[in-house]
């Protein structure tokens, strides 16, 4: 007589085995996961072909850490060249349940650029650099890509008797610097520890 868990277990056992039988005979989708390239074959669509667009893996060319320390390994870093194209990143990130992170200058301390954590995908926001500033309205705005160096803006704001107030490194990204520092000095402001 067979005790109550070798039932259990061969109850659990005879329905798993007859939901992979069933899948095999009826399912309309695979049993196994989908390959690890149907991610990479997204993304290289959204590239349509071009060479330095996308690359795969911890690939030393585009992936180089800030902090030694704290690295992780990006499942993509892609190089979009229009809306367009971050668009369908974006769309490619939800349909495999990637986590997207922006890359502006990469020098974040924890590398965060590089997705903060290991199979993110990493947009590079190397071809978003440009400036410009309103000339037709008072306030003169001034819009900046993501992927635009401190160093770029200062030079471009110049010209039109502008700034903005940053550190000594020309070689740090916007992106980082408006969403990572601002927040930090805003809270240390809210804090009463800093008065502007």
């Amino acid at each position: 007589m067979a005790s109550t868990e070798q039932k259990t277990w061969r109850a659990a056992l005879t329905f798993a085995g007859g939901a992979v039988i069933a899948q095999y005979l009826f399912g309309s989708v695979p049993i196994a996961a989908p390959a690890p390239s149907s991610l990479e074959a997204c993304l290289n669509d959204v590239c349509s072909g071009r060479d330095d667009c996308v690359r795969f893996g911890n690939t030393a060319e585009w992936a180089q850490p800030f902090n030694l320390g704290q690295s992780s390994v990006p499942a993509a870093i892609i190089r979009p060249k229009d809306a367009r194209e971050m668009a369908g990143v974006v769309k490619c990130a939800l349909k495999h349940d990637t986590k997207v992170q922006a890359r502006a200058g990469g020098h974040g301390f924890g590398n965060h650029g590089l997705g903060g954590e290991d199979g993110a995908i990493s947009v590079d926001m190397h071809h978003f650099q440009y400036t410009s500033v309103d000339m037709m309205t008072p306030s003169r705005n001034v819009r900046v890509g993501g992927g635009t160096r401190l160093s770029q803006i200062d030079e471009h704001l110049r010209a039109h008797q502008r700034v903005i107030p940053h550190g000594l490194c020309g070689g740090i990204g916007i992106g980082g610097h408006a969403t990572v520092v601002s927040r930090c000095i805003y809270l240390l402001w809210c804090a009463g520890i800093l008065t502007l």
